[in-house]
């Protein structure tokens, strides 16, 4: 499927597709991680992700175009919200669910 129809898929596959792209966020993160940083927490993680999400057709996912700062403080916020939330919820599941719900 080509990526500028993906942002009008229904619900669900979009929640596969964007829990898929933060699995691959989250594997380049931990070689980031481990080789640049040496296995120090990245502090920045969510302006790393938002770099890294939109330079992997992130927006292709949705109508509306994100920027790397909406991105970043959006993902922290579902940081936050996990924590509270859902716990026991994988993380990149329960941001994908949330996510698929945006234009």
């Amino acid at each position: 499927m080509p990526l500028s129809e993906k942002a009008h898929l229904d619900e669900l596959s979009r929640a596969a597709e964007i829990a898929q792209q933060l699995h691959d966020a989250s594997s380049a993160h931990f070689e980031y991680e481990t080789t640049v940083l040496k296995g120090v927490y990245d502090q920045q993680w969510g302006e790393w992700y938002a770099e890294y999400l939109l330079a992997h057709d992130w927006n292709a996912l949705f109508t509306r175009a994100w920027d790397a700062n909406a991105l970043a403080e959006t993902l922290r916020q579902l940081d936050r919200e996990q924590r509270e939330r859902a716990p026991q919820m994988v993380w990149s599941e329960y941001y994908a669910q949330r996510l698929a719900e945006l234009p």
